[in-house]
């Protein structure tokens, strides 16, 4: 009858913001999964949306410098586009998570480089 779909549970924004605010707390990235009772993959994809928009700056705890470096060579010869091709150059312990990650970085920094 036109009725509207209920509401789902807490927005995007109201999601992100939960997650900075649990970042700002010094949480880890497993704690806010439990506190937020969602996948480990969610909350990386989250912070690395928040890196992304600039609400967050990148921690280097996050990602072993050994494979960032890694993941930044295959950056600079394949983009930042699409992971798929970065995880397929990679070597295999490198994850998604932490491509996702720097991948987040690489586009601020270029983002900041274009406006300046």
């Amino acid at each position: 009858e036109g009725a509207r779909a209920a509401t789902p549970r807490g927005s995007a924004t109201n999601a992100a913001a939960e997650t900075l605010r649990l970042l700002q707390e010094g949480r880890t990235f497993d704690e806010i999964a439990k506190l937020r009772e969602r996948q480990l993959t969610t909350v990386i994809n989250a912070v690395a949306c928040l890196v992304e928009s600039g609400d967050v700056p990148f921690d280097d705890t996050w990602v072993d410098a050994g494979r960032r470096a890694q993941i930044e060579v295959a950056c600079a010869q394949h983009g930042t586009q699409w992971l798929k091709p970065l995880k397929e150059a990679l070597p295999a312990e490198i994850t998604f998570d932490d491509i996702r990650l720097v991948v987040a970085r690489l586009r601020r920094e270029k983002q900041i480089a274009k406006t300046a």
